[in-house]
């Protein structure tokens, strides 16, 4: 906190008197947020940056630091309401906030077309535009921001709200640009490093033969969205199970957060999504291809007579260490020996088959079985174990409901005014929605019940 010759001193300064001011780091709080703990709305009053100019003092906050900026905030970015705030510096605090959660990779979803539809740089670029509508494709012109717009984004045909490509004519941009490096290399990186795919249009070519260079973008276009749509696919598809099916709910989830995101959920019907799990034989292949290198056994095994001891002795070990816990939860640590990130209710229905001898079941809660090392060792509660107790952090939709019983008599033990609170933040749960809150005070009234209170 005191200067010397060879640093500077930490300083702790507000929006309006640190212009000037520059550090290697600089720790940026966000000094708004919901007025009650967990709320899900804030107000759009922002202060200095709902005035006009607004813009201007945000860069000066967001631009003091050298090397690194923490930024501190009570909510999250999805929270700013654009709608209900037409300051600039607001959508800019939003989208700088957005970046700093998830990284470069969002600045891709922050482009827009500043200047509207039709604001080409070039005839040439304008030619291009109109000749890949009326091939079907819906086309943006100048998306983004500064030297590093792309003269035409093609929008995705399944998810409109994203771009499926960037195309790339020489025109004002490319010509503007100071060398033939920063034309040809510099600026293609960083726009693909931001996420586009690219696609480049030579006016010389162009002028030549514009058939033969629109069939080539129409069929690299055509490229790029089959093999995205596989992708997602892929992604979608294959990790639905059959008791997952049957009228179940997609909770959309962000950064690796499993935590269920309230009302943005979706009811789908089983026909749409189960070719892949009735087929398990593909699943097989798909885990062969991805992880066998790292798996202890194949997982072609796994259904092999052979292999029935090997799954026994697995599931015994697992229990012996993990004590009371889900049948999904047993599952996923047995295929894991086989190369497996994920369970089917084939797998689990066949290792069930194995184990029924021996194992102590509890349950079903919430459609979910307990699994204990004997019928003797079931219990009705156990205590809470830890969110990383078994060498990974574990999700609250993954504890076993004797368990969570058990957090819930430590939390009423311990924070008996807000037991909820300390749930969540045993889980380090950042989103906090109603629905898993409602579920959390199941749990609390569950203790109590017990309680007799």
């Amino acid at each position: 906190f005191h200067g010397t010759d060879d640093y500077d001193p930490v300083f702790v300064k507000n929006l309006e008197s640190v212009q000037g001011d520059e550090r290697d780091i600089i720790m940026l709080s966000v000094g708004y947020g919901p007025t009650t703990p967990g709320g899900k709305t804030i107000s759009m009053n922002f202060g200095p940056l709902n005035k006009a100019g607004g813009e201007r003092r945000l860069n000066v906050a967001i631009t003091r630091a050298t090397t690194e900026v923490c930024l501190f905030a009570s909510f999250d970015p999805a929270m700013i309401d654009l709608s209900r705030s037409s300051a600039i510096a607001v959508e800019h605090l939003k989208h700088y906030m957005e970046y700093a959660l998830h990284g470069p990779m969002i600045l891709s979803e922050q482009a827009t077309a500043e200047y509207g539809v039709d604001q080409f740089d070039s005839d040439f670029e304008e030619s291009v535009a109109w000749a890949l509508r009326d091939r079907g494709w819906k086309v943006q012109t100048q998306v983004g921001v500064s030297k590093f717009r792309v003269d035409l984004g093609v929008i995705h045909p399944a998810y409109p709200g994203i771009y499926l490509a960037g195309v790339e004519c020489d025109g004002a941009t490319y010509h503007g640009s100071p060398s033939a490096r920063d034309r040809d290399r510099v600026r293609h990186a960083v726009l693909e490093n931001l996420g586009w795919q690219l696609v480049r249009i030579w006016s010389t070519d162009y002028f030549n033969d514009p058939a033969e260079v629109l069939n080539r973008v129409h069929a690299k276009l055509e490229e790029l969205l089959a093999f995205d749509l596989a992708e997602r696919n892929r992604v979608t598809t294959v990790p639905l199970t059959h008791d997952d099916a049957e009228g179940f709910t997609i909770n959309w989830r962000d950064n690796d957060d499993d935590t269920d995101h309230g009302d943005n959920t979706a009811t789908v019907s089983s026909e749409d999504y189960l070719e892949a799990e009735d087929n398990d034989e593909i699943e097989d292949d798909e885990s062969v291809n991805d992880s066998a290198t790292v798996s202890e056994y194949s997982a072609k095994q796994y259904y092999e007579p052979t292999e029935r001891p090997r799954l026994n002795e697995l599931a015994r070990q697992v229990l012996t260490e993990q004590p009371g816990i889900t049948m999904k939860t047993l599952a996923l640590e047995v295929v894991s020996n086989y190369g497996r990130t994920r369970t089917s209710t084939k797998q689990r229905d066949h290792l069930m088959d194995i184990i029924k001898g021996w194992v102590g079941m509890s349950g079903p809660f919430n459609g979910q079985l307990v699994i204990w090392p004997s019928a003797d060792s079931v219990r009705d509660e156990i205590p809470w174990r830890g969110v990383d107790a078994f060498d990974g952090e574990r999700k609250w939709n993954e504890i076993a409901y004797p368990e969570a019983l058990g957090l819930a008599r430590e939390a009423l033990d311990r924070a008996p005014s807000e037991p909820i609170l300390y749930i969540c933040d045993a889980f380090n749960l950042q989103r906090r929605y109603d629905t898993t809150l409602a579920e959390f005070q199941t749990w609390v009234d569950d203790i109590n019940a017990k309680n007799n209170i």
